[in-house]
Order: C-alpha cells, then sequence, then structure tokens
C-alpha cells in the first residue's frame, strides 16, 4: 500500500548550533503544536460534547497547512470516527474553525495515524514491567509525527498538579513507512519536576543520550514558555551545560564547571 502523508517544513527560529539541534528544535515545536491542538480539541469536545467525550479513544492529528490541522477522533479501540474538529492556530492560540459530525469519512493517512497510535500503545502495555515504566501520578501523553520515511511516536509524562511542569520519563517508538517496529527507546530515566513559579534556571541532567539534545526538552519548553517565571533551562550532559532561552528556544553551551561556578 503506498502511503500519501501531508507534510509540513517548519520555519523555525535560528539556534547557535548546526542542523542537529535546530532538527531537534523542529521536531520539538512540531509535537508541542500537534500536542496543544490535540488537547484543545479534548477540552473543546468535552464541554461542547460531552457524550460523544465519554466514546472516543484516540484523537488522530494531521496537520493541513501552515496554521491549521484537523483533529479526527475515533471510538475506543475501534476504527469509527466520532468527530472531526479542524483548528486554526494564530500566535500559538487555537481556534476551532470547522465541527464535523457527520461526514466522517477517514482518509488513509488518518487511518495509518490511527495504527500507529494503537500499535505503540499496545507495545507499550505489553512491555510495561520489562522496558516501560509508566508511573501512575502522571499523565501520559501519545504524540505521533512523521519524519524521515519514519513514524515516530513520543511518550510523555504530564503533571497533574497545574503548578508544576515534567521534564523527563519520555520514550520513543520508532516504525518504518511499512509500520515496521524499528526501535524503542528511552529517552529520559528519571522524571524531574519544575515548579512554574520559580525564577532560579531550572535544569534537568540527561543520562540516556550523552552527546545529544532532544526534541522532547523543546516541545515541553514550548508548550509551557508561557506559563513559567523563569527565563532558563539547563540540560546537562556529561560535563557540557545546554542552556536553553525558554522564550525563543536559542541554546548556548558552556562548561559544566563554569555553571556551577556562577550558581
Amino acid at each position: 500500500m503506498k502511503i500519501k502523508l501531508i507534510l509540513l517544513l517548519l520555519l523555525i527560529s535560528g539556534s547557535t548550533f548546526g542542523k542537529g539541534i535546530d532538527d531537534d528544535i523542529a521536531i520539538g515545536k512540531r509535537l508541542s503544536r500537534v500536542g496543544n491542538a490535540i488537547e484543545f480539541a479534548k477540552a473543546q469536545i468535552r464541554e461542547n460534547f460531552p457524550n460523544k467525550f465519554a466514546r472516543i479513544g484516540e484523537y488522530v492529528p494531521v496537520i493541513q497547512g501552515a496554521n491549521f490541522m484537523t483533529i479526527l477522533c475515533f471510538q475506543k479501540n475501534t476504527e469509527i470516527p466520532v468527530i472531526r474538529y479542524t483548528i486554526t492556530e494564530v500566535d500559538s492560540t487555537f481556534e476551532a474553525t470547522m465541527v464535523d459530525t457527520m461526514y466522517l469519512a477517514a482518509s488513509e493517512t488518518e487511518l495509518i495515524i490511527l495504527k500507529v497510535l494503537y500499535t505503540a500503545k499496545e507495545i507499550t502495555s505489553y512491555n510495561n514491567n520489562e522496558f516501560f515504566q509508566f508511573d501512575a501520578a502522571y499523565e501520559y501523553r501519545y504524540i505521533p509525527v512523521y519524519m524521515n520515511n519514519a513514524f515516530e511516536v513520543y511518550i510523555m509524562p504530564y503533571s497533574k498538579n497545574p503548578e508544576n511542569i515534567v521534564m523527563g520519563g519520555d520514550y520513543l517508538i520508532r516504525f518504518d513507512k511499512k509500520l515496521r517496529l524499528l526501535m524503542r527507546e528511552v529517552v529520559h530515566n528519571e522524571i524531574y519536576i519544575l515548579p512554574k513559579n520559580t525564577t532560579d534556571t531550572t535544569e534537568h541532567i540527561h543520562l540516556r543520550r550523552k552527546k545529544k539534545l532532544v526534541p522532547s526538552v523543546f516541545c515541553i519548553l514550548q508548550q509551557h514558555k508561557y506559563e513559567v517565571n523563569w527565563k532558563t533551562h539547563a540540560v546537562i550532559i556529561r560535563k557540557k551545560v545546554y542552556l536553553i532561552d525558554v522564550a525563543t528556544l536559542r541554546v548556548k553551551k558552556v562548561k559544566l564547571k563554569d555553571f556551577r561556578a556562577k550558581a
């Protein structure tokens, strides 16, 4: 089966590093955008269609253009569509520009993404005690993206306390375009709780990918940049510290000993 997907190349703000960091920022922004759109759709449906909300199991996002995407919602454990939201984004603010409860035939792209989500959840459920260690204290969100002829599902914990945000404790599952499992990865071992109201630089230690920042870090910072009082987040990788400006996601690298000396 030939897979046809609508892809979006996001324009991103520059960083002080090369293509690798820029790619991570771009993916992080895409994750943030898709994740926020799904949560917006959930809130809208919960408020306006509570009976439908109770039946929904999966929210399938498809980016349709620079400023809008669709979220097709499926009944739990089925391929039966319930409702489709068309969402417009302007300056990080979402608006439902169309709500469809009648003409709901799922596209090939939507069905493929649905299968990716079902497969990812099956894998994480099956491996819960072996590989994936989920903590009931957090809400885990599955965010799918299509990059470089592969599907990736980022699985990230979110705090149930609105005063905090969570960094770490996340996973990545990658499939090829035929939906064969390519890899599964623990992105961060530890979970770090970051209070929104602190004015100090927040930090976490990245133990898994010892030389590299990851998209999920930029996703979390992008999602919460208007909610936190701190301006800089530090990612400690071995003897280096990557200082990320929360407002712009620009990155500056310093030595760990210099960072600790200024603390």
